[in-house]
């Protein structure tokens, strides 16, 4: 029993279990540490000498907590000794990155490259999501996905939300907890088991570094690393739905916490969203005072002021028409008397 009107995101995060089919939960407080108690913990480890034999280094979060996320380059990456829970036959994955721009193949997270199923970005900055699965017409060959978010590259030095997920004949990517691709002409068979041959999984490197030979299979020409901040990686062995994958981006604080975190306003989720045209924000004011709404596209520029007045307090409403606007996640900022709260809005055209 809540003494106040939840939001539409906190109703949604009571209604999934994000709980079922975790197998591995990295977020990364302080160290690389499975929080699913699963044991899949990883180790810091240098990257390969091509790349300029990294380290990953803690640094900030999203939210700006000092070591909450890590930072990767030269491949320095994390190692995760091989398991077969992290080599299930559907998955889910869900991170958060912030990315500088490189020419570099961005493996952000790999299990054996392609032979089994890594997540990079490649030209223009897409999301690339490559997994395995046995040829059922061939017996013993495999067969190898390899597809893209089919959309606008990231941004530099933003923060995202991805999620990818394969399985039930279906390959999905998701950007701050929007399908903006689903591959449907993908067989409905498992991911290649590679316990027979394990490697270890790598976070910001495509290979353990020790695994790299020039044997035709590993050569380290054919790899990559990342090179930004990764935080809060998710591994689960099903497909998460919509609405899930939605929760998981909009998961800042725990409605435990909600119960607790006074303020002078309460923000609603605006409506609808997504939205193609124009859309609806409101919020209830507890307190008089000098109230602002902003509107800012993903790279943090302010794109239209809202509201900018003084207020009593009461229940408002007011109207985003987005209707010059290029498609894509945008915040919106509410700020009363030096409080402030954001939250994503995605246009859909």
């Amino acid at each position: 029993m809540y003494n106040r009107v939840l939001s539409d995101a906190e109703v949604l995060a009571l209604s999934v279990d994000l709980e079922e089919g975790l197998v591995a939960s990295y977020p990364f407080s302080g160290d690389a540490t499975d929080a699913s108690g699963n044991g899949n913990d990883g180790t810091v480890s240098i990257g390969h000498a091509n790349w300029g034999a990294g380290t990953p280094v803690l640094t900030t979060d999203r939210f700006g907590n000092a070591d909450k996320a890590y930072y990767f380059d030269q491949g320095g990456n994390i190692e995760v000794p091989y398991s077969t829970i992290l080599n299930p036959s559907s998955m889910s994955l869900s991170w958060w990155v912030n990315m500088e721009a490189q020419e570099n193949n961005d493996y952000m997270i790999s299990m054996n490259r392609w032979n089994c199923y890594k997540v990079n970005l490649q030209s223009g900055d897409l999301v690339f999501f490559s997994s395995a699965i046995d040829d059922p017409a061939n017996p013993g060959t495999s067969i190898i996905y390899d597809r893209d978010h089919a959309g606008v590259g990231l941004s530099a030095d933003t923060w995202y939300h991805l999620a990818v997920s394969f399985g039930g004949g279906h390959m999905k990517f998701y950007i701050d907890g929007v399908l903006v691709k689903d591959w449907e002409d993908v067989l409905d068979e498992s991911i290649l088991d590679i316990s027979s041959n394990p490697v270890n999984l790598t976070f910001g490197q495509d290979l353990p570094t020790s695994v790299y030979a020039d044997d035709g299979t590993n050569d380290v020409a054919w790899g990559g690393f990342f090179k930004g901040k990764i935080d809060d990686i998710k591994m689960y062995n099903r497909v998460l739905t919509d609405a899930e994958v939605f929760t998981l981006s909009e998961s800042t604080v725990s409605v435990e916490e909600l119960l607790v975190f006074n303020r002078t306003f309460e923000l609603s989720q605006n409506y609808p969203n997504p939205f193609k045209s124009s859309t609806t924000i409101e919020f209830t004011q507890l307190e008089k005072g000098l109230t602002t709404l902003r509107v800012y596209n993903a790279v943090g520029q302010e794109v239209a002021t809202l509201i900018s007045e003084e207020l009593l307090p009461g229940t408002y409403q007011t109207t985003w028409d987005a209707g010059k606007m290029s498609s894509g996640v945008y915040f919106y900022r509410l700020s009363v008397n030096g409080f402030e709260e954001t939250k994503k809005l995605f246009l859909l055209k």
